[in-house]
């Protein structure tokens, strides 16, 4: 029976997400399979895997997972560069997580014992439940997938030291693994420790040994261990745009904005629609903990609260799962810590196994407990075809969920719909539809999409203005494709009123009045960029020929010669400090500065000829000629 099931699971995970294995790489899959350094160079790599954090971009670093990392490592060995290998490997884990979790639910909880079909109604609805499409569709939560597996796996090897008495070496070896690798797989697996706790308290019914507590003790000692090792080092910033209760200093409406999303996450387990690629600000508006949701809230989780503890103090398993459900998404309750996307559907694929366990187990006790007839024709009927009926509704939203996760394009396109109010949502299409428009050759395409990145720009300021790259994006584009300088330089502006020291939009109204030859602006934009940034190239080489302009010949030698000690193989240092010297009246020096330039490249005609006409001047007439050929050979 055992194999029949498992070999069920199996088919049942690849009807429902084999159509995922045609899908490319998308959200997130660049910076820890495509683009990463480690990952590409195969099990050659898994050393420095080993060393690493997940993952680094710009300032932000990550906590350590380096069990999902040597997991692309090994497929990039032998599949190179292939995201539909990735998926298939992906289906193939969230299948073995239902046999695992199936299994756990018989020969841990006994949920057999209320009824033969109870566990496999269970793991059915989980399999098939559309909250965990994000899970399996992206290649980068593979880690969820490991977190789940060897998670399990630690809860029944662990409660079967604590519970069944398997006190064997292996026993305790396999617990302690499991739970490493759950940790190092992705840091949310320290949940499955309290849970471990409420599932042995839940059937302890004798004293325990002092082995019980020495084995607990050890896991907890361990898990600070990992955790410390885990989170050295992370720098990772939520911006009030993504979450505002990083902000909110109304402890109610910060309170009312939790149970708001508390709520949420009931609704979307009942009703997982429409589901989304990012939630986050503005989704979850609160003003007040009277709003009529944020109230339901409150009772609903007091009531699922209460009834959960005094079951589980009955010895109910519905207690054991509602309390279990709760502690499964408490590291995603935004209390006390906020988190960083308010919500999202990754977060509840454990939570999602407890809540969907808690109406079947009610179900088969009420009908345990009654002496219902099943065999009764009417009765049957209503409760196959409810059953019927969800099943196939979360079937087929899975199986089209899957199409939509395609690419970036397919997927921000079809859910972008349905989150004119996520503001990070918007940015990230925006970005997406600014690098699409680079990648083709149609010029038509590329302007029409730069248009579309700037509407979704605009979305997210007006949700939420106060964030300076939202302005500088849109400036960027109407500067640089469109040749738009006047509202290039409205944005940049505004960009610069948010943050007065952001560089790149210093830098672009410099360059723009430089150009407009506006050097008394352009000068102060190019030194407000240089103290952001001194050693860039081209912000010392403008803000030098800015200084020259308004005859600051100081400040201007001074920065050619900074220029030229950092970048000794560039011209721009040379070509400036050539046009200093001829205007110090040092024209012997300012030639010696000018050959350089052209030695390292330099092929202005009009230096050529000044240096052709100096050499005439000088009766040095092959020199002269050499200036005049490579004028004719430009």
């Amino acid at each position: 029976m055992q194999k029949w099931i498992n070999f069920l699971l199996i088919m049942l995970a690849f009807v429902l997400y084999g159509n995922s294995i045609q899908n490319d790489y998308n959200i997130d899959d660049d910076y820890v399979v495509s683009n990463n350094t480690f990952v590409q160079k195969g099990i050659v790599g898994i050393p420095e895997i080993l060393t690493h954090p997940y993952a680094v971009r710009g300032n932000t670093v990550l906590d350590y997972r380096p069990v999902v990392l040597i997991s692309y490592a090994l497929e990039y060995q032998f599949f190179k560069d292939n995201p539909h290998v990735s998926h298939f490997f992906n289906i193939l884990l969230y299948a073995l997580c239902l046999i695992v979790i199936y299994n756990f639910l018989v020969t841990v909880l006994k949920l057999n014992t209320i009824h033969e079909f109870l566990p496999l109604s269970i793991i059915l609805f989980f399999a098939v439940h559309p909250i965990h499409t994000e899970v399996v569709n992206s290649i980068k939560n593979r880690d969820e997938l490991l977190v789940l597996l060897f998670g399990v796996l630690f809860l029944k090897y662990a409660t079967q030291f604590l519970i069944e008495n398997h006190s064997s070496k292996k026993t305790i070896f396999l617990s302690i693994l499991f739970l490493v690798l759950c940790i190092f797989s992705k840091i949310i697996g320290v949940i499955y420790f309290p849970i471990l706790v409420l599932i042995a308290l839940f059937y302890k019914t004798k004293p325990w040994k002092k082995s019980n507590y020495f084995f607990l003790i050890s896991c907890f000692v361990l898990i600070i261990f990992v955790f410390l090792k885990v989170m050295a080092g992370v720098k990772r910033e939520t911006y009030i745009f993504e979450n505002p209760l990083i902000d909110e200093s109304n402890k109610l409406v910060y309170l009312a904005t939790v149970f708001k999303i508390l709520i949420y996450n009931i609704k979307m387990l009942i009703a997982p629609f429409p589901l989304r690629f990012y939630y986050g600000y503005n989704l979850f508006p609160t003003k007040a903990i009277t709003e009529p949701t944020v109230l339901f809230s409150i009772i609903t989780t007091l009531l699922m609260l209460i009834f959960g503890i005094k079951l589980f103090i009955k010895k109910n398993i519905v207690g054991l799962f509602i309390l279990c459900y709760f502690v499964s998404i408490s590291l995603y309750a935004n209390f006390p810590i906020p988190y960083t996307g308010m919500f999202s559907e990754r977060t509840l694929l454990l939570g999602s196994l407890w809540f969907i366990g808690i109406p079947f187990i009610l179900g088969f006790q009420f009908i345990q407990q009654k002496k219902l007839d099943l065999s009764n024709g009417i009765f049957l009927k209503i409760i196959v075809t409810s059953i019927f009926i969800f099943f196939s509704i979360y079937s087929v939203q899975t199986i089209r969920r899957n199409l939509n996760w395609k690419n970036h394009q397919t997927l921000m396109s079809h859910d972008i719909e349905s989150l004119e109010n996520s503001v990070t949502a918007n940015y990230i299409y925006a970005n997406r539809l600014n690098i699409e428009s680079n990648l083709t050759t149609d010029t038509f395409y590329s302007q029409t999409l730069k248009r579309s990145a700037i509407n979704y720009y605009k979305q997210s300021i007006k949700l939420f203005p106060f964030y300076a790259d939202f302005h500088y994006k849109i400036a960027s584009i109407y500067q640089n494709n469109f040749n738009d300088i006047v509202n290039a330089e409205k944005y940049y502006r505004n960009c610069l009123r948010i943050d007065s020291t952001n560089f790149a939009a210093n830098y672009s109204l410099g360059l723009i009045n430089f150009n407009n030859k506006n050097f008394t602006t352009s000068n102060s934009y190019f030194s407000k960029a240089y103290q952001k940034m001194p050693t860039d190239s081209l912000t010392l080489f403008y803000f030098a020929q800015s200084a020259d302009a308004i005859g600051n010949l100081e400040l201007s030698y001074k920065l050619n010669k900074e220029l030229l000690d950092l970048y000794p193989t560039l011209t721009y240092p040379y070509m400036n400090l050539g046009v200093y010297y001829s205007k110090k009246l040092k024209d012997d020096t300012a030639v010696i500065y000018f050959e350089k330039a052209i030695e390292l490249g330099e092929r202005n005609p009009q230096l050529l000829n000044q240096l052709a006409i100096y050499y005439n001047r000088k009766n040095d007439n092959a020199k002269a000629k050499f200036f005049l050929d490579l004028i004719n050979t430009k």
